[in-house]
C-alpha cells in the first residue's frame, strides 16, 4: 500500500481505537512501563510532543518529568526549510497552535538536545524500530543531524509485524520501541 494511503487509514484506525476502554488500558501501560524505563530515569532532560486527538496524551509524561525535576524540551518546526528544534517547555501559556493545529514553543526559551527523545508516529514495525510519521520528515531529518537516545510508546493499533508503508532510505528508525505488551 503507498505510504499516503496508508497513513490516511491508519489515522481512521488511530481515531477509532482513540475512543474506547482499551486506548486507555494500554496507555495506563505505557506510561507505567516509561516511568519505570532506565532511560526514563536517567535521563536529565526530555524531549516530547505536545499531543493532539488521538495520539497518546503527553501531560503525563511532561507532568512526571518535572515531578522528577527533569527538563522538558517540546518541538518547534520551521515550514520553510523543514527544520525541527527542541526549546525549554516552562508552561503551557508559553506554547501557541502552529497552522497546522499543533502547540509549539514561543519566545525565548532554552534550546537543547535532550538527553531522552520520545518520538511520536502512526505506526511503527516491531523488529526494525522503523515508523511512519505524519509526512513532514522533521523527525527524520532531526534524527539524522542529531543522533539522540530515542525511543516511541506504541499501542496496538501502532505495532505491525511487517513494512506495510514502505520504508525508504532516508527514514530513521527509533532505538526503542515500548509496547503495550510484557516484552
Amino acid at each position: 500500500m503507498e505510504k499516503k494511503e496508508f497513513r490516511k487509514r491508519q489515522i481512521q484506525i488511530l481515531n477509532e481505537f482513540f475512543k474506547t476502554d482499551e486506548y486507555k488500558k494500554e496507555s495506563e501501560i505505557l506510561y507505567n512501563k516509561l516511568f519505570t524505563n532506565e532511560k526514563f530515569l536517567t535521563a536529565k532532560s526530555i524531549g516530547v510532543t505536545i499531543s493532539m486527538g488521538f495520539e497518546l496524551d503527553t501531560n503525563p509524561i511532561i507532568l512526571k518529568s518535572l515531578e522528577l525535576n527533569k527538563e522538558v524540551y517540546i518541538p518547534k518546526t520551521v515550514t520553510e526549510t523543514k527544520d525541527m528544534d527542541f526549546y525549554q517547555f516552562n508552561s503551557y501559556e508559553e506554547l501557541r497552535k502552529t497552522k497546522f493545529g499543533v502547540l509549539e514553543p514561543v519566545g525565548d526559551t532554552k534550546k537543547a538536545i535532550p538527553d531522552l527523545l520520545i518520538v511520536p508516529g502512526l505506526a511503527f514495525i516491531k523488529k526494525t524500530n522503523y515508523r511512519l510519521g505524519f509526512g513532514a520528515g522533521f523527525y527524520d531529518r532531526y534524527l539524522r543531524k542529531n543522533n539522540p537516545e530515542t525511543l516511541s510508546l506504541v499501542n496496538s493499533k501502532q505495532l505491525y509485524n511487517f513494512d506495510n508503508w514502505g520504508v525508504e532510505e532516508f527514514d530513521i528508525p527509533v532505538k526503542k520501541i515500548i509496547t503495550y505488551k510484557e516484552d
